[in-house]
């Protein structure tokens, strides 16, 4: 079982403490022998007087608790204080302040003839009396010397600050590292009470590198105040490495190394670190210096990306490594294929779905659920360790169908190439396909046969709002995806069907409609200015996409000819005259700038059966003239999809950031209530509410008259009414996101 390790630099404050002055002479004994110990050329003699003296005269009894107690009165000058060593004190107070078990304890002594007498003969009295309390807590591990940390000369060495500052130091930082490595500690505790007060900032600083590296263990730096009895904890900060410096300068550095040239084009912070090293060659090498604690920092942020660090926070958190296998599935996700998940993505979007996205969910999840999963319901948490690995597996795939191109037609063989309106509508039932399917799945190394892939793919294909909640609604003419041959109900429809199909197993263990409720709030916060990224690249994005419109456009009128010829000799069937029909609507929009064609549900019906004839009959005239007007068609799809895009770039540009937070009523036994806050971006802030700035958009917008009241209505409708009396019913509680979401105009 893994147990706190405190190390400790040791000072020589045992042969230099004489306990102030005195009235009595209970010290006498005591004093006589250290004095003798200190003015001793040769101190390791008088070892074991000392040590035996320490005992009888500062601990035995209750002497321990006299001494002590000079620690608790108010100092005076000249007055009593306490005599013992500080290494020792400090140990005797935290054990009673702490009241641990057991802890151990690793004694680094300087490399001079003082401190390594200092650090054995603590060692001595703490390992004798080891079986007494305080003691009797502590482990403590034979004392280790820290070559060079001296400042005295040492032999053939004139320059002490030589020894201490290229060697004692790394040594220092070494030797804390070993430990750690060794030992495997709950928690680092590393006193610098003792020991030279030069080797404190580089200890400091090395704890708060140490913290950085290794997440899993608790680290502190503890400091015995003076001649009091209190205890001061540093804290332990957020801080490290500069990344952008350290990567900005890393090709410089290597050469500066090699050549004094390269030297003076480097950034001051980086010329120090050179300056760290032997002979300033490749300090970062240099086993325990700083530099070397920086590099192994730089090294773990420059192999990850920020989805994967926060999705190992986000997984970590809710789903301990408890025996089952769910941690490790999603782990597997984030560190194997990680951002591959979306890559190759069909449709040409203004607003990010990968890594961006996925991030901000992952912290509005975090935020949402943090106070929730673990609450009791009927004696069980809100969200069990399935539901949290359905749920949270969702929220990373629920748009992998962005990357599907093409759909099988049946068992035919042949393939029906997926217009990217398609795509971009139809993509949640594309993550069901590409999280079904071997051939898909086996991409991003997801197994659809192991246990709850069949509930995460269901539950990617209902984050859509637009799959209803009690019944489907259509969506832009289409409630079903064509060529999948699936039937899809409403979610709370979905257990029912299964159930009367026969399935028996499916989400037996989740409360399947609830995880649709929370994917769908969480998914439809994400409505904000970092999925476009800055405002000089969305405006490159901009007019990209309208340089595509513009081709797409031509292409259709360099189709439209041959297409029109060629269908007008298809007579037979009233999908001819349909599609011919939808072909001089193109002529009279391009021609005399009449309305644009709608892709309707009468579109999506000629297109699904042109396209099935396209690819079943491919020689023959009719399967010619079908794969004439699906390319007609899809040119125009394109054009009509970066057309949506422009509308979708102006949504999530207008917010610059979303925050969700606990409301001020929010109480964990009877209300779950949050607030939404919005931050406008600087550049939309005053066309909020304009409704002629609103005008291009209207075709999206609903009923909505204004942009903020559009980014309103989408992000309450993913929580709505029903979806929020879900959650209530399913957790006791009253569940509320806010009548609307709030803005601060200010940031």
């Amino acid at each position: 079982m893994p147990r706190p390790l405190i190390v400790m630099p040791v000072g020589t404050s045992l042969l230099n403490n004489d306990g102030g002055t005195r009235t009595t002479g209970e010290l006498n004994d005591f004093l006589a022998k250290q004095k003798a110990a200190r003015n001793n050329p040769c101190v390791c003699t008088s070892l074991v007087p000392l040590v035996t003296s320490l005992w009888e005269g500062l601990m035995k009894g209750g002497a321990l608790a006299r001494e002590l107690g000079f620690r608790r009165q108010v100092p005076r000058r000249g007055g009593p204080r306490d005599a013992l060593p500080q290494e020792l004190s400090y140990l005797a107070l935290w054990a009673n302040e702490k009241g641990f078990d057991k802890a151990d304890v690793a004694l680094l002594a300087s490399d001079s003839q003082p401190g390594r007498f200092c650090a054995c003969a603590i060692y001595q009295v703490l390992q004798q009396h080891r079986e007494k309390p305080p003691w009797s807590c502590y482990c403590v591990y034979q004392p280790v010397t820290v070559s060079g940390l001296r400042v005295d000369k040492g032999p053939g060495d004139p320059n002490p600050y030589h020894a201490f500052r290229k060697e004692g130091i790394p040594n220092l930082v070494k030797h804390i590292q070993t430990h750690v490595r060794l030992r495997s500690p709950s928690q680092l505790i590393i006193n610098i009470s003792g020991g030279y007060k030069g080797a404190i900032p580089y200890t400091t600083l090395a704890a708060h590198l140490l913290a950085a590296l290794d997440q899993d263990i608790e680290i502190a730096i503890h400091y015995l105040f003076e001649d009091t009895e209190h205890i001061i904890e540093l804290p332990i900060y957020p801080i490290g490495l500069d990344f952008a410096a350290w990567h900005r300068e890393w090709n410089l550095m290597q050469a500066a190394v090699r050549h004094p040239e390269y030297r003076p084009h480097l950034h001051h912070r980086v010329r120090a670190v050179l300056g760290e090293g032997e002979n300033q060659r490749e300090a970062w090498k240099v086993e325990g210096s700083v530099p070397h604690l920086l590099h192994q920092q730089y090294r773990a942020q420059r192999d990850k990306d920020p989805l994967q660090i926060y999705s190992d926070r986000v997984v970590t958190h809710f789903l301990p490594a408890d025996g089952n296998s769910y941690q490790s599935r999603l782990l597997q996700l984030v560190h194997g294929p990680g951002t591959l998940i979306w890559y190759g993505d069909q449709v040409p979007m203004a607003a990010e779905h990968a890594a961006r996205h996925h991030h901000h969910l992952l912290e509005l999840a975090e935020i949402l659920l943090t106070p929730l999963a673990d609450a009791c319901v009927d004696g069980q948490p809100f969200l069990n360790q399935a539901e949290r690995f359905v749920l949270l597996a969702a929220l990373l795939l629920h748009d992998c169908g962005h990357t599907v191109s093409a759909l099988p037609l049946g068992n035919t063989g042949h393939l029906i190439p997926l217009f990217p309106s398609e795509v971009r509508d139809l993509h949640h039932f594309l993550a069901w396909y590409r999280l079904t399917q071997g051939d898909a799945s086996n991409t991003i190394g997801w197994d659809p046969q192991a246990q709850l892939a069949e509930e995460v793919a269901w539950l990617c294909v209902y984050h859509r709002a637009r799959m209803g909640w009690d019944t489907i609604e259509p969506d832009r003419g289409r409630e079903y995806c064509p060529f999948l041959g699936i039937s899809v109900p409403a979610p709370l429809k979905l257990m029912e069907r299964r159930q009367k199909s026969g399935n028996d197993d499916f989400a037996q263990s989740i409360d399947f409609p609830k995880l649709v409720a929370l994917l769908r709030i969480i998914d439809g916060l994400d409505i904000q200015s970092h999925r476009v990224g800055p405002k000089p690249s969305g405006e490159v994005m901009q007019r990209t996409l309208e340089g595509q419109a513009e081709t797409a456009r031509a292409r259709v009128r360099s189709l439209l000819p041959a297409a029109e010829a060629v269908l007008s000799t298809m007579t037979c069937g009233s999908h001819w005259r349909s599609a011919l029909g939808f072909l001089g609507s193109l002529r009279k929009w391009l021609d005399s700038g009449g309305k644009q064609p709608t892709l309707d549900a009468r579109f999506w019906k000629i297109r699904d059966h042109l396209a099935s004839i396209a690819a079943a009959e491919p020689f023959s005239s009719k399967g010619q003239a079908a794969a004439l007007w699906t390319e007609v068609a899809r040119a125009y799809d394109e054009f009509c999809v970066r057309h949506r895009q422009f509308i979708h770039f102006a949504k999530h540009s207008a917010v610059a950031a979303v925050s969700l937070l606990p409301a001020d009523d929010f109480d964990p036994c009877s209300r779950w209530t949050f607030e939404v806050t919005l931050s406008p971006s600087p550049e939309y802030r005053t066309v909020l509410d304009c409704s002629a700035f609103a005008q291009p958009y209207r075709s999206e917008m609903g009923v909505s008259s204004t942009l903020r009241e559009w980014i309103e209505a989408e992000i309450m409708a993913e929580a709505s009414d029903a979806v929020l009396s879900y959650l209530s019913t399913a957790s006791g509680r009253c569940v509320a996101l806010g009548h609307r979401p709030k803005w601060d105009d200010s940031a």
